[in-house]
């Protein structure tokens, strides 16, 4: 602090001092923040505040957000005598102070002693949530793959009441169609009760189609429930991260389908397949000019044994075949 600043805080320290406290209050009102509206001053903890007199002065924050001009009381607290410091948020008016909280970003971090861990309910886009006995509400967001956004799911409310079976179990999938966005659902087989619905019946999504999640429908369910806490219903199985996005918006386990499904063509030479390379165990490509060449042409090499059979062999030595002597 420079000469100027201890004189403005010798000041304000004798104000303190010097004045009865009324009820309400604890300190002297001041202003978070320079003139410029700068608050923080580049040292922990240590923030510029300005009087009702106009003048900046650098004190020890605990109490109140870091926010230009929100007013505020300094002064000595008990706890630490002589230390002048922001006291917390000052009521002005009719307005009330804002909840007393300082910056404490660095404690919520990973080791930080107040880890703020992030459940993926706390992600909106696509998320899909109950909204009332069986309506849920589904988040809108964009269907991103091959590098680029396929197409863009809207915000919208959906009605799922007529999925409910008279009898049984079942899940319905949430699934949003890539190139448009537009949400279309899938059922599985019905089971005898809720306890069979183990995760690994939940449908597959049809071609070009990202599942968003899963839920649980049975009888006797009187609304759907997501309590993602321990002990709690929870009838939703968000399958956003779940690893479905590819190329081409398919799941791994229904590109055979896929293949199967598609109409038949003749391949040309320019035509792509996919393989994986043994060297790095990367996917990569190859045009069908290149994997005719492979196939077609091998050295091969023959030899005599000196009665008349030829021995045709690779180059690596790999028996091929005997060529028997003509009579």
């Amino acid at each position: 602090m420079n000469g100027k600043s201890m004189d403005v805080v010798t000041r304000v320290t004798k104000a303190i001092q010097n004045t009865a406290k009324p009820k309400g209050r604890r300190g002297v009102p001041a202003l978070m923040g320079n003139a410029a509206g700068v608050v923080a001053t580049g040292n922990a903890g240590i923030v510029y505040v300005r009087t009702f007199e106009g003048q900046v002065i650098e004190i020890l924050n605990r109490h109140a957000p870091n926010v230009p001009d929100h007013p505020v009381l300094i002064g000595e607290d008990e706890s630490q005598p002589g230390v002048l410091q922001v006291l917390g948020s000052w009521s002005v008016f009719d307005q009330p102070g804002r909840v007393d909280n300082s910056p404490h970003g660095e404690t919520h971090r990973y080791l930080g002693g107040d880890v703020s861990w992030v459940e993926k309910d706390r992600f909106l886009p696509l998320l899909v949530l109950p909204n009332g006995l069986f309506e849920v509400q589904i988040y809108g967001g964009p269907l991103y793959g091959a590098g680029t956004v396929l197409g863009e799911v809207a915000n919208q409310l959906l009605d799922l009441a007529s999925y409910q079976p008279a009898a049984g179990a079942e899940w319905v999938l949430i699934q949003a169609e890539n190139s448009t966005g537009t949400i279309s659902v899938v059922e599985s087989a019905v089971v005898v009760n809720k306890g069979l619905l183990v995760r690994s019946l939940t449908p597959a999504p049809d071609v070009d189609h990202t599942p968003l999640c899963g839920i649980k429908f049975y009888d006797g369910q009187e609304k759907l429930q997501r309590n993602t806490g321990l002990g709690g219903i929870n009838d939703f199985y968000d399958l956003r991260f779940a690893g479905y996005a590819s190329s081409v918006g398919l799941s791994s386990f229904d590109i055979g389908a896929a293949i199967h499904a598609a109409a038949s063509a003749t391949p040309a030479d320019a035509d792509e397949f996919g393989f994986r390379k043994d060297a790095d165990g990367l996917f990569h490509k190859t045009a069908l000019s290149d994997l005719r060449s492979v196939l077609r042409y091998r050295q091969f090499v023959t030899s005599n044994d000196g009665s008349g059979f030829q021995f045709v062999q690779t180059a690596d030595g790999e028996p091929v075949m005997v060529l028997l002597p003509v009579e």
